[in-house]
């Protein structure tokens, strides 16, 4: 139990002088991890609130996260303690090191819109866009991870979507060559549809960009539109209307450029 070790030393040693012992549990299944209260409230709006009520867990000094990912769980708390996780970037480069930390960067991405970590979620959307742009593994598990990301319902998919379109970009003249991955362009719309867009930006204005690319609240898909907010505008892919306010400007592709 190597990293219990680790993070309790996190907490206990680094802060103790500052802070006193340790006041509360973070409990993940059979993983319990010593930290103080005063940290973790001041990083996270959902530590505070269970930290100053009355529910069970906050009596018995131990709040309970078993439907999130243990690996994610512990780098929410070393970066509340650090201001980063796992450094990922100093470890080097390798097949079995990137997708570790690419998988990780997927949970830790998906923990930190659900608490609502905004310095977390930078963080795991940086390491996860080194890992990606290294490009160790092979292009079947390059479509894997386009798949699990674009298929997946959680909230924080868009931060992870635009870096791996950027990434695939990048790799296009690599990648089309393989086996099957211009037949995967095709069944991937969504996907496809971002690289394409990304592609366009290349030779628009950034001006053009944030008056004119927007997403389509109902369904996301992307299209380029003069947008007033108090107007109704039907989407040509879903057919739906939607008020112009609701629709999604499309900008990090354009700091990417």
């Amino acid at each position: 139990m190597a990293p219990l070790e680790r993070y309790d030393w996190i907490a206990i040693v680094i802060k103790v002088k500052r802070d006193g012992p340790p006041d509360l549990t973070v409990a993940c299944g059979e993983v319990k991890i010593n930290v103080h209260k005063g940290i973790v409230s001041k990083e996270c709006e959902f530590f505070k609130k269970a930290c100053g009520g009355e529910s069970q867990g906050t009596i018995d000094k131990i709040i309970r996260l078993d439907d999130d990912p243990v690996n994610a769980v512990m780098a929410t708390i070393e970066y509340m303690y650090t201001g980063q996780y796992g450094n990922t970037l100093s470890r080097g480069f390798s097949p079995h090191n990137d997708d570790h930390q690419i998988d990780t960067a997927i949970q830790v991405c998906a923990i930190a819109k659900k608490y609502n970590i905004p310095g977390l979620l930078e963080v795991a959307v940086f390491s996860f866009r080194c890992h990606v742009d290294n490009m160790w593994w092979p292009p079947m598990d390059y479509r894997d991870k386009i798949r699990e990301i674009y298929g997946s319902s959680n909230s924080s998919s868009a931060d992870l979507q635009q870096s791996v379109v950027v990434s695939a970009y990048r790799m296009l003249k690599r990648l089309l060559p393989k086996d099957g991955f211009e037949r995967f362009l095709w069944d991937q719309g969504r996907f496809t549809t971002d690289i394409l867009l990304h592609s366009q930006l290349k030779h628009i204005s950034r001006k053009d960009i944030y008056q004119r690319l927007r997403r389509c609240p109902k369904c996301a898909e992307g299209i380029g539109i003069d947008l007033k907010p108090n107007s109704g505008y039907k989407c040509p892919d879903c057919g739906k209307d939607s008020n112009g306010s609701l629709w999604v400007p499309i900008r990090l592709f354009a700091t990417m450029l």
